[in-house]
C-alpha cells in the first residue's frame, strides 16, 4: 500500500517479511513510482507487512494505514475474486474499506486484468473460472480503477513526436481510447493466447451503493458495477519502471495493467489534494 507526502517513506509494520520477489516486488517497486511520477512533489508513504498464520499482509498493510491515518489517498494493486471469498471475509474487507473513507481517505483499487473471470490467472490462455469481479475492488466504499488502451488507429504520427521535444515529451495531443481488452484466442493467436483485459461487471455481494444509482450508463441491476473510473492500462501503452536496479544497467522494465492503472490514477488525486488548505500524500500498502 502507498500513501503520498514528497519523497518514497517505507514503514515496515512488525516484523519484516524478507525479500519476496515475484509479483510482491514488483507491485511495490511500481505503486511507489508511478504514485511519484504523477505527483512528483507528494511522499509517498510505502506501508510493508509480513503475513502471519490468520491474516495477510496486505490486510496488515491497510489496517496500519488507516489506524494511523497515514495519508487521504491510499492506493492498492492486489486483488481476489469474489466467488472464493466468504461473505464474512467479503463483510470484512468492507468494513475496513468504510472506515478509510468515514476519515476522508481515498481507497483506490485495481479492478483487474482478467476481464470478466476475475478468478483467473491472467497469464492463462483460456479462461476456466467463474465470471467474477475482485472481492477488494468490489466495496462500496472505494475506488476501482479500471483499464483502457489508446486507439490511434493507425495514425500514430497524428499523436505521437518522431523526437522528444524540448519538454521532454513526445505526445502531441489526447489521443482516443478504448476499453482495455488484449485478449485473444488461440485460433487467432495460437501460443500466445491470453484473457488479457480490464476487469469489470457486477458484484455477487454488494448491492448498488446510493452514488450509482440513477446515473446514466450505470445499469440498474441493483449490483455494485466497477470500475468506477479507467486509465492506460493495455500492453500496447506500457508503463517504464526502473526494477531491482535495471536503470544503472541501460535496462527499463515496462509493466503494464490495472495494477499501474491504480497509483497512476491515486497521483492525480494526489495533485488534486494539493489544493491550498489540503493535504496532498498517499500510501501504498504491500506485502
Amino acid at each position: 500500500f502507498a500513501c503520498f507526502s514528497g519523497g518514497v517513506n517505507i514503514f515496515l509494520n512488525g516484523p519484516g517479511p524478507g525479500d519476496l520477489g515475484g509479483g510482491e516486488e514488483a507491485e511495490a517497486t511500481l505503486d511507489a513510482t508511478w504514485a511519484g511520477v504523477m505527483a512528483p512533489n507528494a511522499l509517498v508513504d510505502v506501508v510493508v507487512s509480513a503475513g502471519t498464520n490468520a491474516t495477510d499482509g496486505i490486510f496488515l498493510s491497510e489496517s496500519y494505514i488507516i489506524d494511523n491515518n497515514l495519508a487521504p489517498v491510499m492506493t492498492e494493486s492486489f486483488g481476489g475474486c469474489e466467488s472464493g471469498v466468504p461473505n464474512a471475509e467479503a463483510q470484512a474487507i468492507s468494513g475496513m474499506a468504510e472506515q478509510a473513507a468515514a476519515q476522508g481517505i481515498t481507497y483506490i483499487l485495481s479492478s483487474g486484468d482478467s476481464g470478466a473471470e476475475g478468478c483467473d490467472n491472467q497469464n492463462k490462455s483460456v479462461a476456466t473460472g467463474p465470471i467474477s469481479v475482485s472481492v477488494l475492488a468490489s466495496t462500496p466504499f472505494n475506488v476501482a480503477v479500471g483499464g483502457t488502451q489508446f486507439n490511434e488507429n493507425g495514425k500514430a504520427s497524428t499523436y505521437w513526436k518522431t523526437v522528444n521535444g524540448p519538454d521532454g515529451l513526445s505526445v502531441k495531443s489526447y489521443i482516443p481510447e478504448n476499453v482495455w481488452n488484449e485478449s485473444c484466442a488461440s485460433t487467432q493467436c495460437g501460443t500466445h493466447a491470453n484473457i488479457l483485459a480490464g476487469a469489470g461487471g457486477a458484484s455477487a455481494i454488494f448491492s448498488k451503493p446510493s452514488w450509482q444509482s440513477g446515473v446514466a450508463g450505470i445499469p440498474s441491476d441493483g449490483a455494485r458495477d466497477l470500475p468506477d473510473v479507467s486509465l492506460s492500462a493495455a500492453g500496447h501503452d506500457p508503463y517504464l519502471l526502473c526494477y531491482e536496479g535495471s536503470c544503472q544497467t541501460g535496462f527499463v522494465a515496462t509493466v503494464f495493467g490495472t495494477s499501474a492503472a491504480a497509483p497512476s490514477f491515486a497521483g492525480i488525486l494526489a495533485r488534486v489534494h494539493a489544493k491550498p488548505g489540503a493535504r496532498a500524500d498517499p500510501a501504498s500498502a504491500d506485502l
